[in-house]
């Protein structure tokens, strides 16, 4: 029995030729253990990558983001899995030990096959550990303090950011290389693209400058280059601000440096409305100064008091504005506390105007001309 057991072993073993070795001998049983363990890791692989979707999802990672950092885990535990299989299978340390130390020459520095593994797994690591952070501070460790909504914003970026540099240094220091050749080699190429990096430059440095000059901030009501909308976010690059059809438009920092910018919120909400409207000749214009200021003091967002402390905003008010070609111009004047709702109200205003004017007789004008026809004095026909 023992002579069929190791005329079986014998039969199940294959020669196979290696790089960098002579040869392996190869038998059916280590290639199952292989598959084995090899199958092993890319299961827990995608357990892993489970657990980390669900994280990334309660981190608030974006979608392409997280697609990124599960391909990359996954990638990972099943390169840990190949090198552990290898290493049960039974192939040689020298073998090993060479797949793992091979490196490619990039100027002094030789980057190896464990180094990049490693450096890339930092990488992962201090992005997942910056984005942690800011979760935790923005729920757990800022609302004590109470801070501005575009501090805590700005606050949290700069961490994340210094937690992902971090990172990368400390990956670039484990790889090898010498940081002031490239700094040099930076100095070098920025003579060359410096001019393609005008705009990028520039935007960065209005950025800079909107974080500590904060004309604009986090949720303020503003409008630039004919865009209105609510600021929802300030990059060093550009500013998203969301119009009120819930469209998202990226606009370059410079825009806000260079341009007029109008900021409907930016030291307080109070805003002044202005409602304009033509009435007939025949009508009375202090009737018609009556009725508006009705209309204004019976509406329930419109600021109708004297504040000592606000001696800007007053009571609603009425102008006569002009005499126009074809009606009696006036403005109703009217300050509200809230500017997020000022369409709104002076939509609901115009409805109150149209149906108080109808109930006391005033005609709301319209364009017309009166045309004249003289008779005109005995014309001769000319001659043909």
């Amino acid at each position: 029995m023992t002579d069929i057991f190791e005329e079986l072993k014998r039969a199940l073993t294959i020669e196979v030729p290696v790089p960098f070795v002579n040869g392996i001998s190869i038998d059916l049983i280590q290639v199952a253990a292989f598959a084995a363990i090899f199958g092993g890791f890319l299961v827990l692989g995608g357990l892993l990558r489970r657990y980390l979707r669900r994280l990334l999802m309660k981190l608030q990672v974006r979608e392409d983001r997280q697609s990124r950092v599960l391909g990359g885990t996954y990638l990972i535990a099943g390169l840990i899995g190949f090198i552990v299989a290898l290493n049960a299978f039974g192939a040689p340390r020298e073998l090993m030990r060479r797949l793992l130390s091979y490196s490619i020459p990039i100027g002094q520095t030789r980057l190896s096959v464990t180094s990049i593994a490693v450096a890339v797994a930092i990488v992962l690591a201090s992005t997942l550990l910056a984005r942690y952070l800011r979760v935790v501070m923005r729920d757990k460790v800022l609302p004590p303090f109470q801070l501005p909504v575009n501090a805590e914003f700005l606050f949290l970026r700069f961490v994340q950011l210094i937690t992902i540099a971090f990172g990368v240094l400390v990956a670039v220091n484990l790889i090898g290389f010498n940081m002031n050749s490239v700094l040099v080699a930076l100095g070098g190429l920025s003579i060359g693209i410096g001019f393609g990096l005008q705009n990028i430059a520039s935007n960065f440095v209005s950025g800079v400058i909107m974080v500590f000059e904060r004309p604009i901030k986090i949720d303020d009501r503003v409008t630039v280059g004919g865009t209105y909308g609510i600021v929802k976010a300030i990059n060093m690059r550009s500013t998203v601000v969301t119009t009120p059809e819930d469209i998202d438009i990226i606009i370059p920092n410079s825009k806000f440096i260079s341009e007029t910018v109008t900021n409907l919120t930016h030291d307080n909400t109070r805003t002044r409305i202005k409602v304009s409207v033509g009435v007939s000749y025949e009508s009375d214009e202090d009737l018609v100064k009556k009725v508006l200021l009705e209309v204004a003091n019976s509406h329930p967002n419109i600021i109708k008091e004297m504040n000592p402390d606000l001696p800007d905003v007053v009571p609603p008010f009425v102008r006569f504005i002009q005499f126009g070609d074809s009606s009696l111009n006036f403005e109703l004047l009217a300050w509200i506390p809230n500017v997020m709702r000022r369409l709104e109200i002076i939509s609901e205003l115009h409805f109150m105007i149209r149906k108080k004017f109808r109930e006391h007789g005033i005609v709301i004008a319209f364009p017309q001309r009166d045309v004249h026809f003289y008779p005109a004095a005995d014309v001769q026909p000319k001659e043909a």
